[in-house]
């Protein structure tokens, strides 16, 4: 995880390209092998294109409903969210994906980065496996 989030802190905001899905499906299949998101990595380039995507693939719009979809049934409590574990959080624009690395969540970051949410704020986590 810590190689992933190294490879990652430096990397710029793009739809489609490294945005919080991307982020988090990137970090699963790096974890298990297995790409929870297949097909949708350069299928879109701006908000409303990735909302058509997420409906393609997952029978939704809801970034935390897809997220369900693709990787099941999220924890019984955010709480129980530990290291490697896929989170979302609250952001002014509605949910964001990250990664629990401890006492936080790295999310992506704009215009470039990784910015880090306390664990306290975490809307949903789902272990993955």
């Amino acid at each position: 995880l810590d190689v992933y989030l190294a490879t990652n802190r430096g990397r710029p905001f793009a739809w489609g390209n490294h945005d919080c899905l991307l982020f988090a499906a990137g970090w699963v299949r790096v974890a298990t092998g297995a790409d929870p998101v297949p097909g949708v990595a350069g299928a879109y380039n701006s908000p409303e294109a990735a909302l058509r995507t997420l409906w393609q693939h997952c029978g939704t719009v809801d970034l935390v409903a897809a997220v369900t979809v693709a990787l099941g049934e999220p924890l019984g409590s955010p709480h129980l969210a530990q290291r490697g574990d896929v989170a979302a959080v609250p952001t002014p624009d509605g949910p964001s994906l990250g990664v629990v690395i401890g006492a936080t969540v790295a999310c992506v970051a704009r215009p470039v980065g990784l910015a880090f949410v306390p664990l306290d704020r975490v809307l949903k986590a789902w272990r993955i496996g």
